[in-house]
Formats: structure tokens, sequence, C-alpha cells
């Protein structure tokens, strides 16, 4: 099996001094880019993108918003130009998969769908994520045209597995969280390789999307080489709460604040093991509270009042 992991693009891997996708394929294999979403980049772009990174370097492409979002992946002239005019980029960036994303609102057609991908050449397998059908089944005849046309079920394996079967696996991974504020635990990691093993493809594309998509993708990739996640922070308990707070909280805040905002965050336990901040934010009373140390001492004494 081949496995590629990576993230949901290369803008915010800024190394000082550095090119951003040059910097981003010296940590990571994969890159799943999302600015097709949004632009298209002119040919020589995507050339220059394939010349900037090393010859094993992988890469997937999205579509632009109009075929998903404009034509609701209908077999309209302007989503047979569109899907050719990705074809193209995906050819020059010799992608493994180009990615189709529905909202929630496009219920995909099975006969348009097919007849789209019937009149476009396409260098790669195409990944659909239907929004619409997000944590149940897909409809039998929705499933049965991406099987005939190996198109990848592009799903959270946080959340579930694939539903369909292909030559390509693909993971969208968002998290538990709203949108996608998320950070995953070891134990959610080891939950995403297992449904990653067990589609029965010969590879696997894992796209991280969270807004800790950089850390995530590295711990799960250490996690792929060695069987074991390096820590989510540098200290144990409540220091380890400490230090994600002191990064990123603003001060002064409340016990609902900090949960909303943070509680999503992973913490290393004393004992080992890892959870989410909320978890241990839970004990906190209302509030509020001046910085992070203040936060870990009031927990401190809420469980020494506990023992007593």
């Amino acid at each position: 099996m081949n496995e590629f992991i990576g993230a949901g693009g290369w803008d915010y891997f800024d190394v000082p001094g550095a090119d951003r996708l040059a910097a981003y394929a010296t940590a990571f294999p994969f890159v799943e880019v999302n600015a097709t979403f949004y632009m298209w980049p002119d040919p020589p772009s995507a050339t220059a993108w394939r010349k900037r990174v090393p010859a094993g370097f992988q890469f997937a492409i999205r579509t632009h918003r109009e075929l998903t979002h404009l034509h609701r992946l209908r077999a309209t002239p302007g989503a047979r130009s569109s899907l050719a005019r990705t074809a193209k980029l995906a050819k020059r960036l010799r992608a493994i998969a180009i990615v189709a994303e529905t909202p929630a609102s496009v219920v995909p057609d099975a006969r348009e769908f097919t007849d789209l991908l019937a009149t476009v050449d396409l260098p790669c397998p195409v990944a659909l994520e239907a929004r619409h059908f997000r944590d149940r089944e897909l409809p039998a005849p929705l499933a049965a045209a991406m099987e005939d046309n190996d198109v990848a079920d592009a799903v959270d394996f946080s959340r579930q597995s694939s539903r369909t079967e292909s030559t390509l696996a693909y993971g969208r991974l968002f998290g538990l969280g709203d949108g996608n504020r998320w950070e995953f635990t070891t134990d959610e990691l080891a939950v995403i390789r297992e449904r990653g093993d067990t589609m029965g493809a010969s590879r696997v594309a894992y796209a991280f999307h969270g807004v800790r998509m950089y850390k995530d993708a590295g711990r799960f990739l250490t996690y792929i080489r060695t069987g074991k996640a390096p820590p989510a922070t540098r200290h144990r308990g409540l220091r380890s709460l400490e230090e994600v707070l002191s990064a990123d909280a603003r001060f002064p805040a409340g016990r609902g604040d900090l949960i909303r905002e943070h509680g999503f965050r992973v913490v290393d336990g004393l004992e080992g093991g890892e959870s989410h901040a909320r978890d241990l934010l839970l004990d906190l009373p209302a509030g509020p509270f001046r910085s992070a140390t203040e936060v870990a001492q009031r927990l401190t004494n809420e469980a020494l009042a506990r023992a007593r």
C-alpha cells in the first residue's frame, strides 16, 4: 500500500527566508492544493510548483468551486470545461487525485456525474466528498456510479470509513469539532490509520485540514513511520494545559471562553496518554482568569480540594 500524508496547502507553512512550498516539501511528501478551489493558476505556475518539490513528492488538486457550487456537478458545458481545465493542471502536476467537494446543499446526481466524467480525459482518479451525505450512507445509484468510475469516496476517517471501493482511498481530515477547529489525539490518529488501512485500496491519501493541520500531519507521519506519535506538548499534566493556553489564549477569560476557543487542543497527561483541553477545563469555576498560570493553579487547587 502507498500512503500519502500531508495537509491542505502550504500557504501557512512559513519558514523565514524560505520558499513555502519548497520548505513544506522537506517536511511532507504530499499536499492537497486548495488554492485551485478559489482561483485558476496559469499553467506555468503549476509547472513551477512541480519543479519546486522533489521528484517523489505528490499533489492532489481541488476542482474550482464553479464546478461543485455553481454547476453542482452536473454535466453542463461550463462544468465540462471546468473539469477539463482542472484535468490539464493535474496532468502538469502529475497529481494522484482530483478532489471535488460538493456543499451540503448539493445532492450529486449519479447519471449527471457519470456523464460529466465521460466527457473529460482524466489523468488520475477523482475523489468526491459529497457533504450532503456526511456521516450517513450514499444513495445506491451514486455509490454504484462512483465504483464504476473508480471515484474515491472522500470522507473524514476520524468520523467514518469509505462507503465504496476504489483503487484510491481518500481522507480529508477535519476532526470532531466545529468546522476545522480540532486537534487529533494519538488514539484518534490510530483510528484514522485503521480506517485507511481497511479500505482495501492500493493507495491511501491522508490530507489534514484542521487549524493545527501541519502539527497533526507531522505527528501522524511519525506515527506511521515509528508506531508512536510524538508528544503534543513539551510538558505534561496541567503544565501541558498551561503551555497550550499561554501560546494562544487571550486573557482575561472565563471558563466558557476557554472551552469554546481552546477546548479542542490536545494536552499530554501526567501518566502518559492525551486528552483534549476541554476535559480539564470543565473542572474550572466560572472565572474570569487573568493568565494561563492562574488557570493551572486554580485547577490544582480544585483537585486538592476534591482529594481531601
